[in-house]
């Protein structure tokens, strides 16, 4: 029976999560499905306790026909937010913030000006997407910034620039601070301004100090002008108002389609952190064996997660300190996924099951679902254990 001898879901569940993704026979076909429909390319690392599978499809450069590779490094954008958590909770187990303490009492009102109710907003709300922020990279004005026409492609932009579009004519918060909850990658964006000036250090030293060098990955935001040694990235501009300028690159072949490579990754900033899928999956175990034995102040982080919310991609999920909780046929999973242009990533564990689960993509928009390819993994894995490796 292997892992799964003591905590094994029922045939029942596994057998509705397999029909609902299709039934893949293997790992290697559901990275196939994801380039089938539509992802310009995946790859993919699952641990079941001493084993792992690493795996790829699909291109790094479409038009150089440049295949995806292991090792190829992506902006795990939308996925930043545990490593941000981590490094958070430390600077409270120093006593140099508290998690109740409003960011504006951190950073300073200038900073923030721009940020409906920023003084009313806390470390705490920003860990646990309650600010009531909209997503930053779903506001025409930030899209338009990047992308649109008369934009400098390799312009590179302060951390706090991105903020700016919370202060356009028209914009309404979703809720007031603590009265909601939805993902808003704008909080990753606070965070990263809260520990850069809590530590007063630059962002990429104080997370290589703290979790990256502990975790013995290597890994960097982008918070420097010029390209970084990532795939290319495409997205899907069909369901936007945005009028594309001269930085995009149409994809031929692939109608609304835009390779967006040449825009200077600073955009991205502390939403996206560079590394390979490799590097993801470890970033998660260990920190899993943070949270576990309470080293690096992670213990909050396992919970409690907050009432359930819909995921725009299916499901509930629960929202905790830097956490995203799912239930899944192997048991609970803790972890997070996101996009943005261009990028996709998602890593959880599901700690019950010893399963590990690291997937990244260079592509966004709407072709791009990672959690309904994470379900098709666990279902398999749930029905099938170790004889997948």
């Amino acid at each position: 029976m292997g892992i799964f001898a003591t905590r094994r879901a029922s045939a029942a569940l596994v057998l509705v999560w397999l029909a609902a993704c299709g039934e893949p026979e293997s790992f290697q076909q559901v990275l196939d499905q994801g380039v089938a429909d539509g992802l310009p390319g995946v790859t993919m690392q699952v641990r079941l306790g001493d084993r792992t599978w690493t795996g790829v499809a699909g291109f790094a450069d479409i038009a150089a026909g440049t295949p995806m590779q292991p090792d190829d490094r992506f902006l795990a954008v939308g996925a930043t937010e545990p490593w941000l958590a981590v490094a958070a909770l430390q600077l409270v187990g120093d006593g140099v913030m508290s998690l109740d303490d409003s960011l504006a009492s951190i950073v300073g009102l200038q900073t923030l000006y721009q940020v409906p109710d920023a003084q009313r907003m806390t470390v705490r709300q920003a860990l646990g997407q309650s600010t009531g922020l909209h997503n930053q990279f779903e506001l025409l004005g930030f899209l338009n910034d990047v992308v649109g026409p008369g934009v400098d492609p390799a312009r590179m932009r302060a951390p706090e620039s991105s903020l700016e579009f919370f202060n356009m004519r028209g914009y309404r918060p979703l809720a007031s601070p603590g009265q909601g909850t939805s993902y808003s990658a704008a909080n990753a964006t606070l965070l990263g301004i809260v520990l850069e000036t809590a530590a007063g250090q630059p962002l990429n030293d104080l997370m290589t100090a703290r979790v990256f060098g502990p975790a013995g990955v290597m890994a960097g935001f982008a918070s420097f002008g010029g390209r970084m040694p990532t795939v290319h990235n495409y997205i899907d501009l069909r369901d936007t108002l945005v009028d594309v300028g001269d930085g995009p690159m149409a994809v031929p072949g692939r109608e609304f389609v835009y390779d967006l490579s040449a825009i200077d990754p600073s955009w991205a900033w502390a939403t996206g952190v560079c590394l390979d899928v490799a590097a993801l999956a470890r970033l998660m175990d260990q920190m899993i064996a943070w949270m576990t034995d309470g080293a690096g102040a992670t213990g909050p982080m396992m919970g409690p997660h907050g009432p359930e919310v819909m995921d725009p991609h299916g499901g509930a999920i629960r929202f905790g300190l830097g956490q995203i909780q799912r239930e899944t046929p192997a048991g609970p999973a803790i972890g997070y996924d996101g996009q943005g242009l261009g990028y996709a990533a998602l890593v959880y564990a599901v700690p019950e099951s010893d399963l590990t689960v690291a997937i990244l993509a260079n592509g966004s928009g709407r072709d791009v679902n990672l959690p309904q390819m994470f379900a098709r993994v666990v279902a398999l894995v749930a029905e099938r254990g170790e004889g997948l490796f």
